[in-house]
């Protein structure tokens, strides 16, 4: 028999296969079995494989989804190879809700970049009807990121359906500095419901140590800023150390006090802190020592003088360091221990000069360095000289020119700004040693 006339049969016999009762019947086990996983996701909110899979790292997730997809996929063709198996309705129930917990978990994955692709599902809660509002999109179940706006009512039942919001992904709850939000105690317990939910922005809010306690039990809660925060002791933000996915915390302007910062140090999951406008010294960095794992620090504009750099050595891992608007000089810069990993480091508007410079010969990973406003002259730009990683300069306006060409080759610096414009031939040889580079002035 020849090839087409033997495939035309096998298709035949497959046919009548799959048209038989029992290996119907087996099939629908299988739809039954996918239905009733999803279906369990769905109204559990995801809960379980939410934890799993956005708790985990990205690569994790992937592995994991694979599994429940490959493991379906294996019961399949064990169907189609044994064509007994599907007559067994355990079996096919079991296939199906490995299917089901396949497409569930590869669901819960990508619905962040898939929702947050989508215009219609973000919204700002309207000042007029804002419950009965709520309600009707809480029954829809398709926002994923939802909006606060100052002089918004929102009643007992605008909590209650915020909390019954299971795709809920960022939740940003805003007031002002003359016209503040209050969040009641009883919002709280509905609003620690949300665990899918990954960002919270509280800005210019009345909020209870119990709403603090609240955000910390957040699972997948990953990004939280919070500023101007009335109606707590500053201390009481120790407890958000407890929240167990927290990588990026913003506190700008709430007060952090003394015991707040070793709280936050013993987060192995931390990555990103922001401290600028809280009452943070030297002395509290020194008690910090750490997190360990953290790779981003803000202390913009805060009364650090430098002896709290120090211990900045129990953060091993830091790439970007924002000193900018501190009161620090060139004693207190140098202070600063050997960073092997730092790459981004803003001394603006510091009273860092030439010889505080010299700390950056013990950053060799360093590829942004921004001096603006700082008493750096020609005179110290020698010690920039070995950064062959550095991609973006900014210069302050004492340098005037001739220190240029002490910059050395560096191969990879592709922007330099100056605030104040050089002398045309300290320029032209610098551009003619740096074609690759754009320069620009001023502000």
């Amino acid at each position: 028999m020849n090839t087409p006339a033997a495939g035309t049969v096998v298709a035949v016999e497959w046919l009548v296969v799959l048209l038989s009762p029992r290996v119907t019947l087996g099939l629908l086990w299988i739809l039954l079995g996918a239905a009733a996983a999803w279906w369990a996701g769905e109204s559990c909110g995801r809960g379980v494989l939410a934890r799993l899979f956005r708790l985990a790292p990205t690569p994790t997730a992937a592995f994991l989804t694979a599994l429940f997809v490959l493991a379906a996929l294996a019961g399949v063709l064990l169907l189609l190879v044994r064509r007994r198996a599907i007559r067994a309705p355990l079996f096919c129930a079991a296939c199906g809700v490995l299917a089901g917990c396949g497409l569930q978990a590869a669901f819960v994955s990508v619905a962040p970049r898939r929702e947050a692709a989508s215009g219609p599902t973000a919204a700002v809660v309207p000042r007029v009807g804002s419950d009965a509002w709520l309600a009707r999109e809480r029954d829809r179940g398709e926002l994923w990121s939802l909006s606060l706006d100052p002089g918004t009512a929102i009643g007992p039942e605008g909590w209650e359906a915020i909390g019954g919001m299971r795709r809920l992904v960022q939740l940003k709850l805003h007031g002002g500095r003359a016209r503040r939000l209050t969040i009641p105690d009883e919002a709280w317990p509905h609003i620690a419901k949300l665990h899918s939910l990954r960002s919270l922005h509280l800005f210019g809010v009345v909020i209870s140590r119990r709403g603090l306690e609240a955000i910390a039990s957040l699972p997948s809660l990953e990004d939280a800023h919070l500023a101007w925060l009335w109606g707590i002791d500053p201390e009481d933000l120790a407890v958000l150390g407890r929240a167990p996915a927290l990588a990026r915390l913003s506190l700008a302007s709430t007060g952090v006090g003394e015991s707040v910062l070793p709280a936050l140090a013993s987060m192995p999951q931390l990555r990103s802190l922001a401290l600028h406008g809280t009452d943070v010294e030297d002395a509290h960095l020194e008690a910090m020592r750490g997190p360990p794992g953290l790779e981003s620090l803000s202390l913009q504009g805060l009364r650090v003088r430098g002896s709290g750099l120090a211990a900045l050595v129990h953060v091993p891992r830091l790439r970007s360091l924002d000193l900018s608007e501190c009161p620090l000089d060139d004693d207190g810069v140098l202070r600063l221990p050997d960073l092997a990993d730092l790459a981004d480091l803003d001394l603006s508007g510091t009273r860092v000069g030439d010889r505080g410079l010299a700390v950056v010969r013990r950053l060799p990973a360093l590829r942004e360095l921004r001096l603006s406003g700082t008493a750096v002259t020609d005179a110290g730009l020698g010690h920039l000289a070995d950064l062959e990683h550095l991609h973006d300069l900014t210069l302050p306006g004492g340098v005037r020119g001739p220190g240029l060409r002490d910059l050395g080759p560096l191969p990879n610096l592709v922007w330099l700004h100056l605030d104040a414009r050089p002398d045309a031939t300290s320029l032209a040889d610098f551009e003619a040693a740096h074609p690759g580079c754009v320069v620009s002035f001023g502000e």
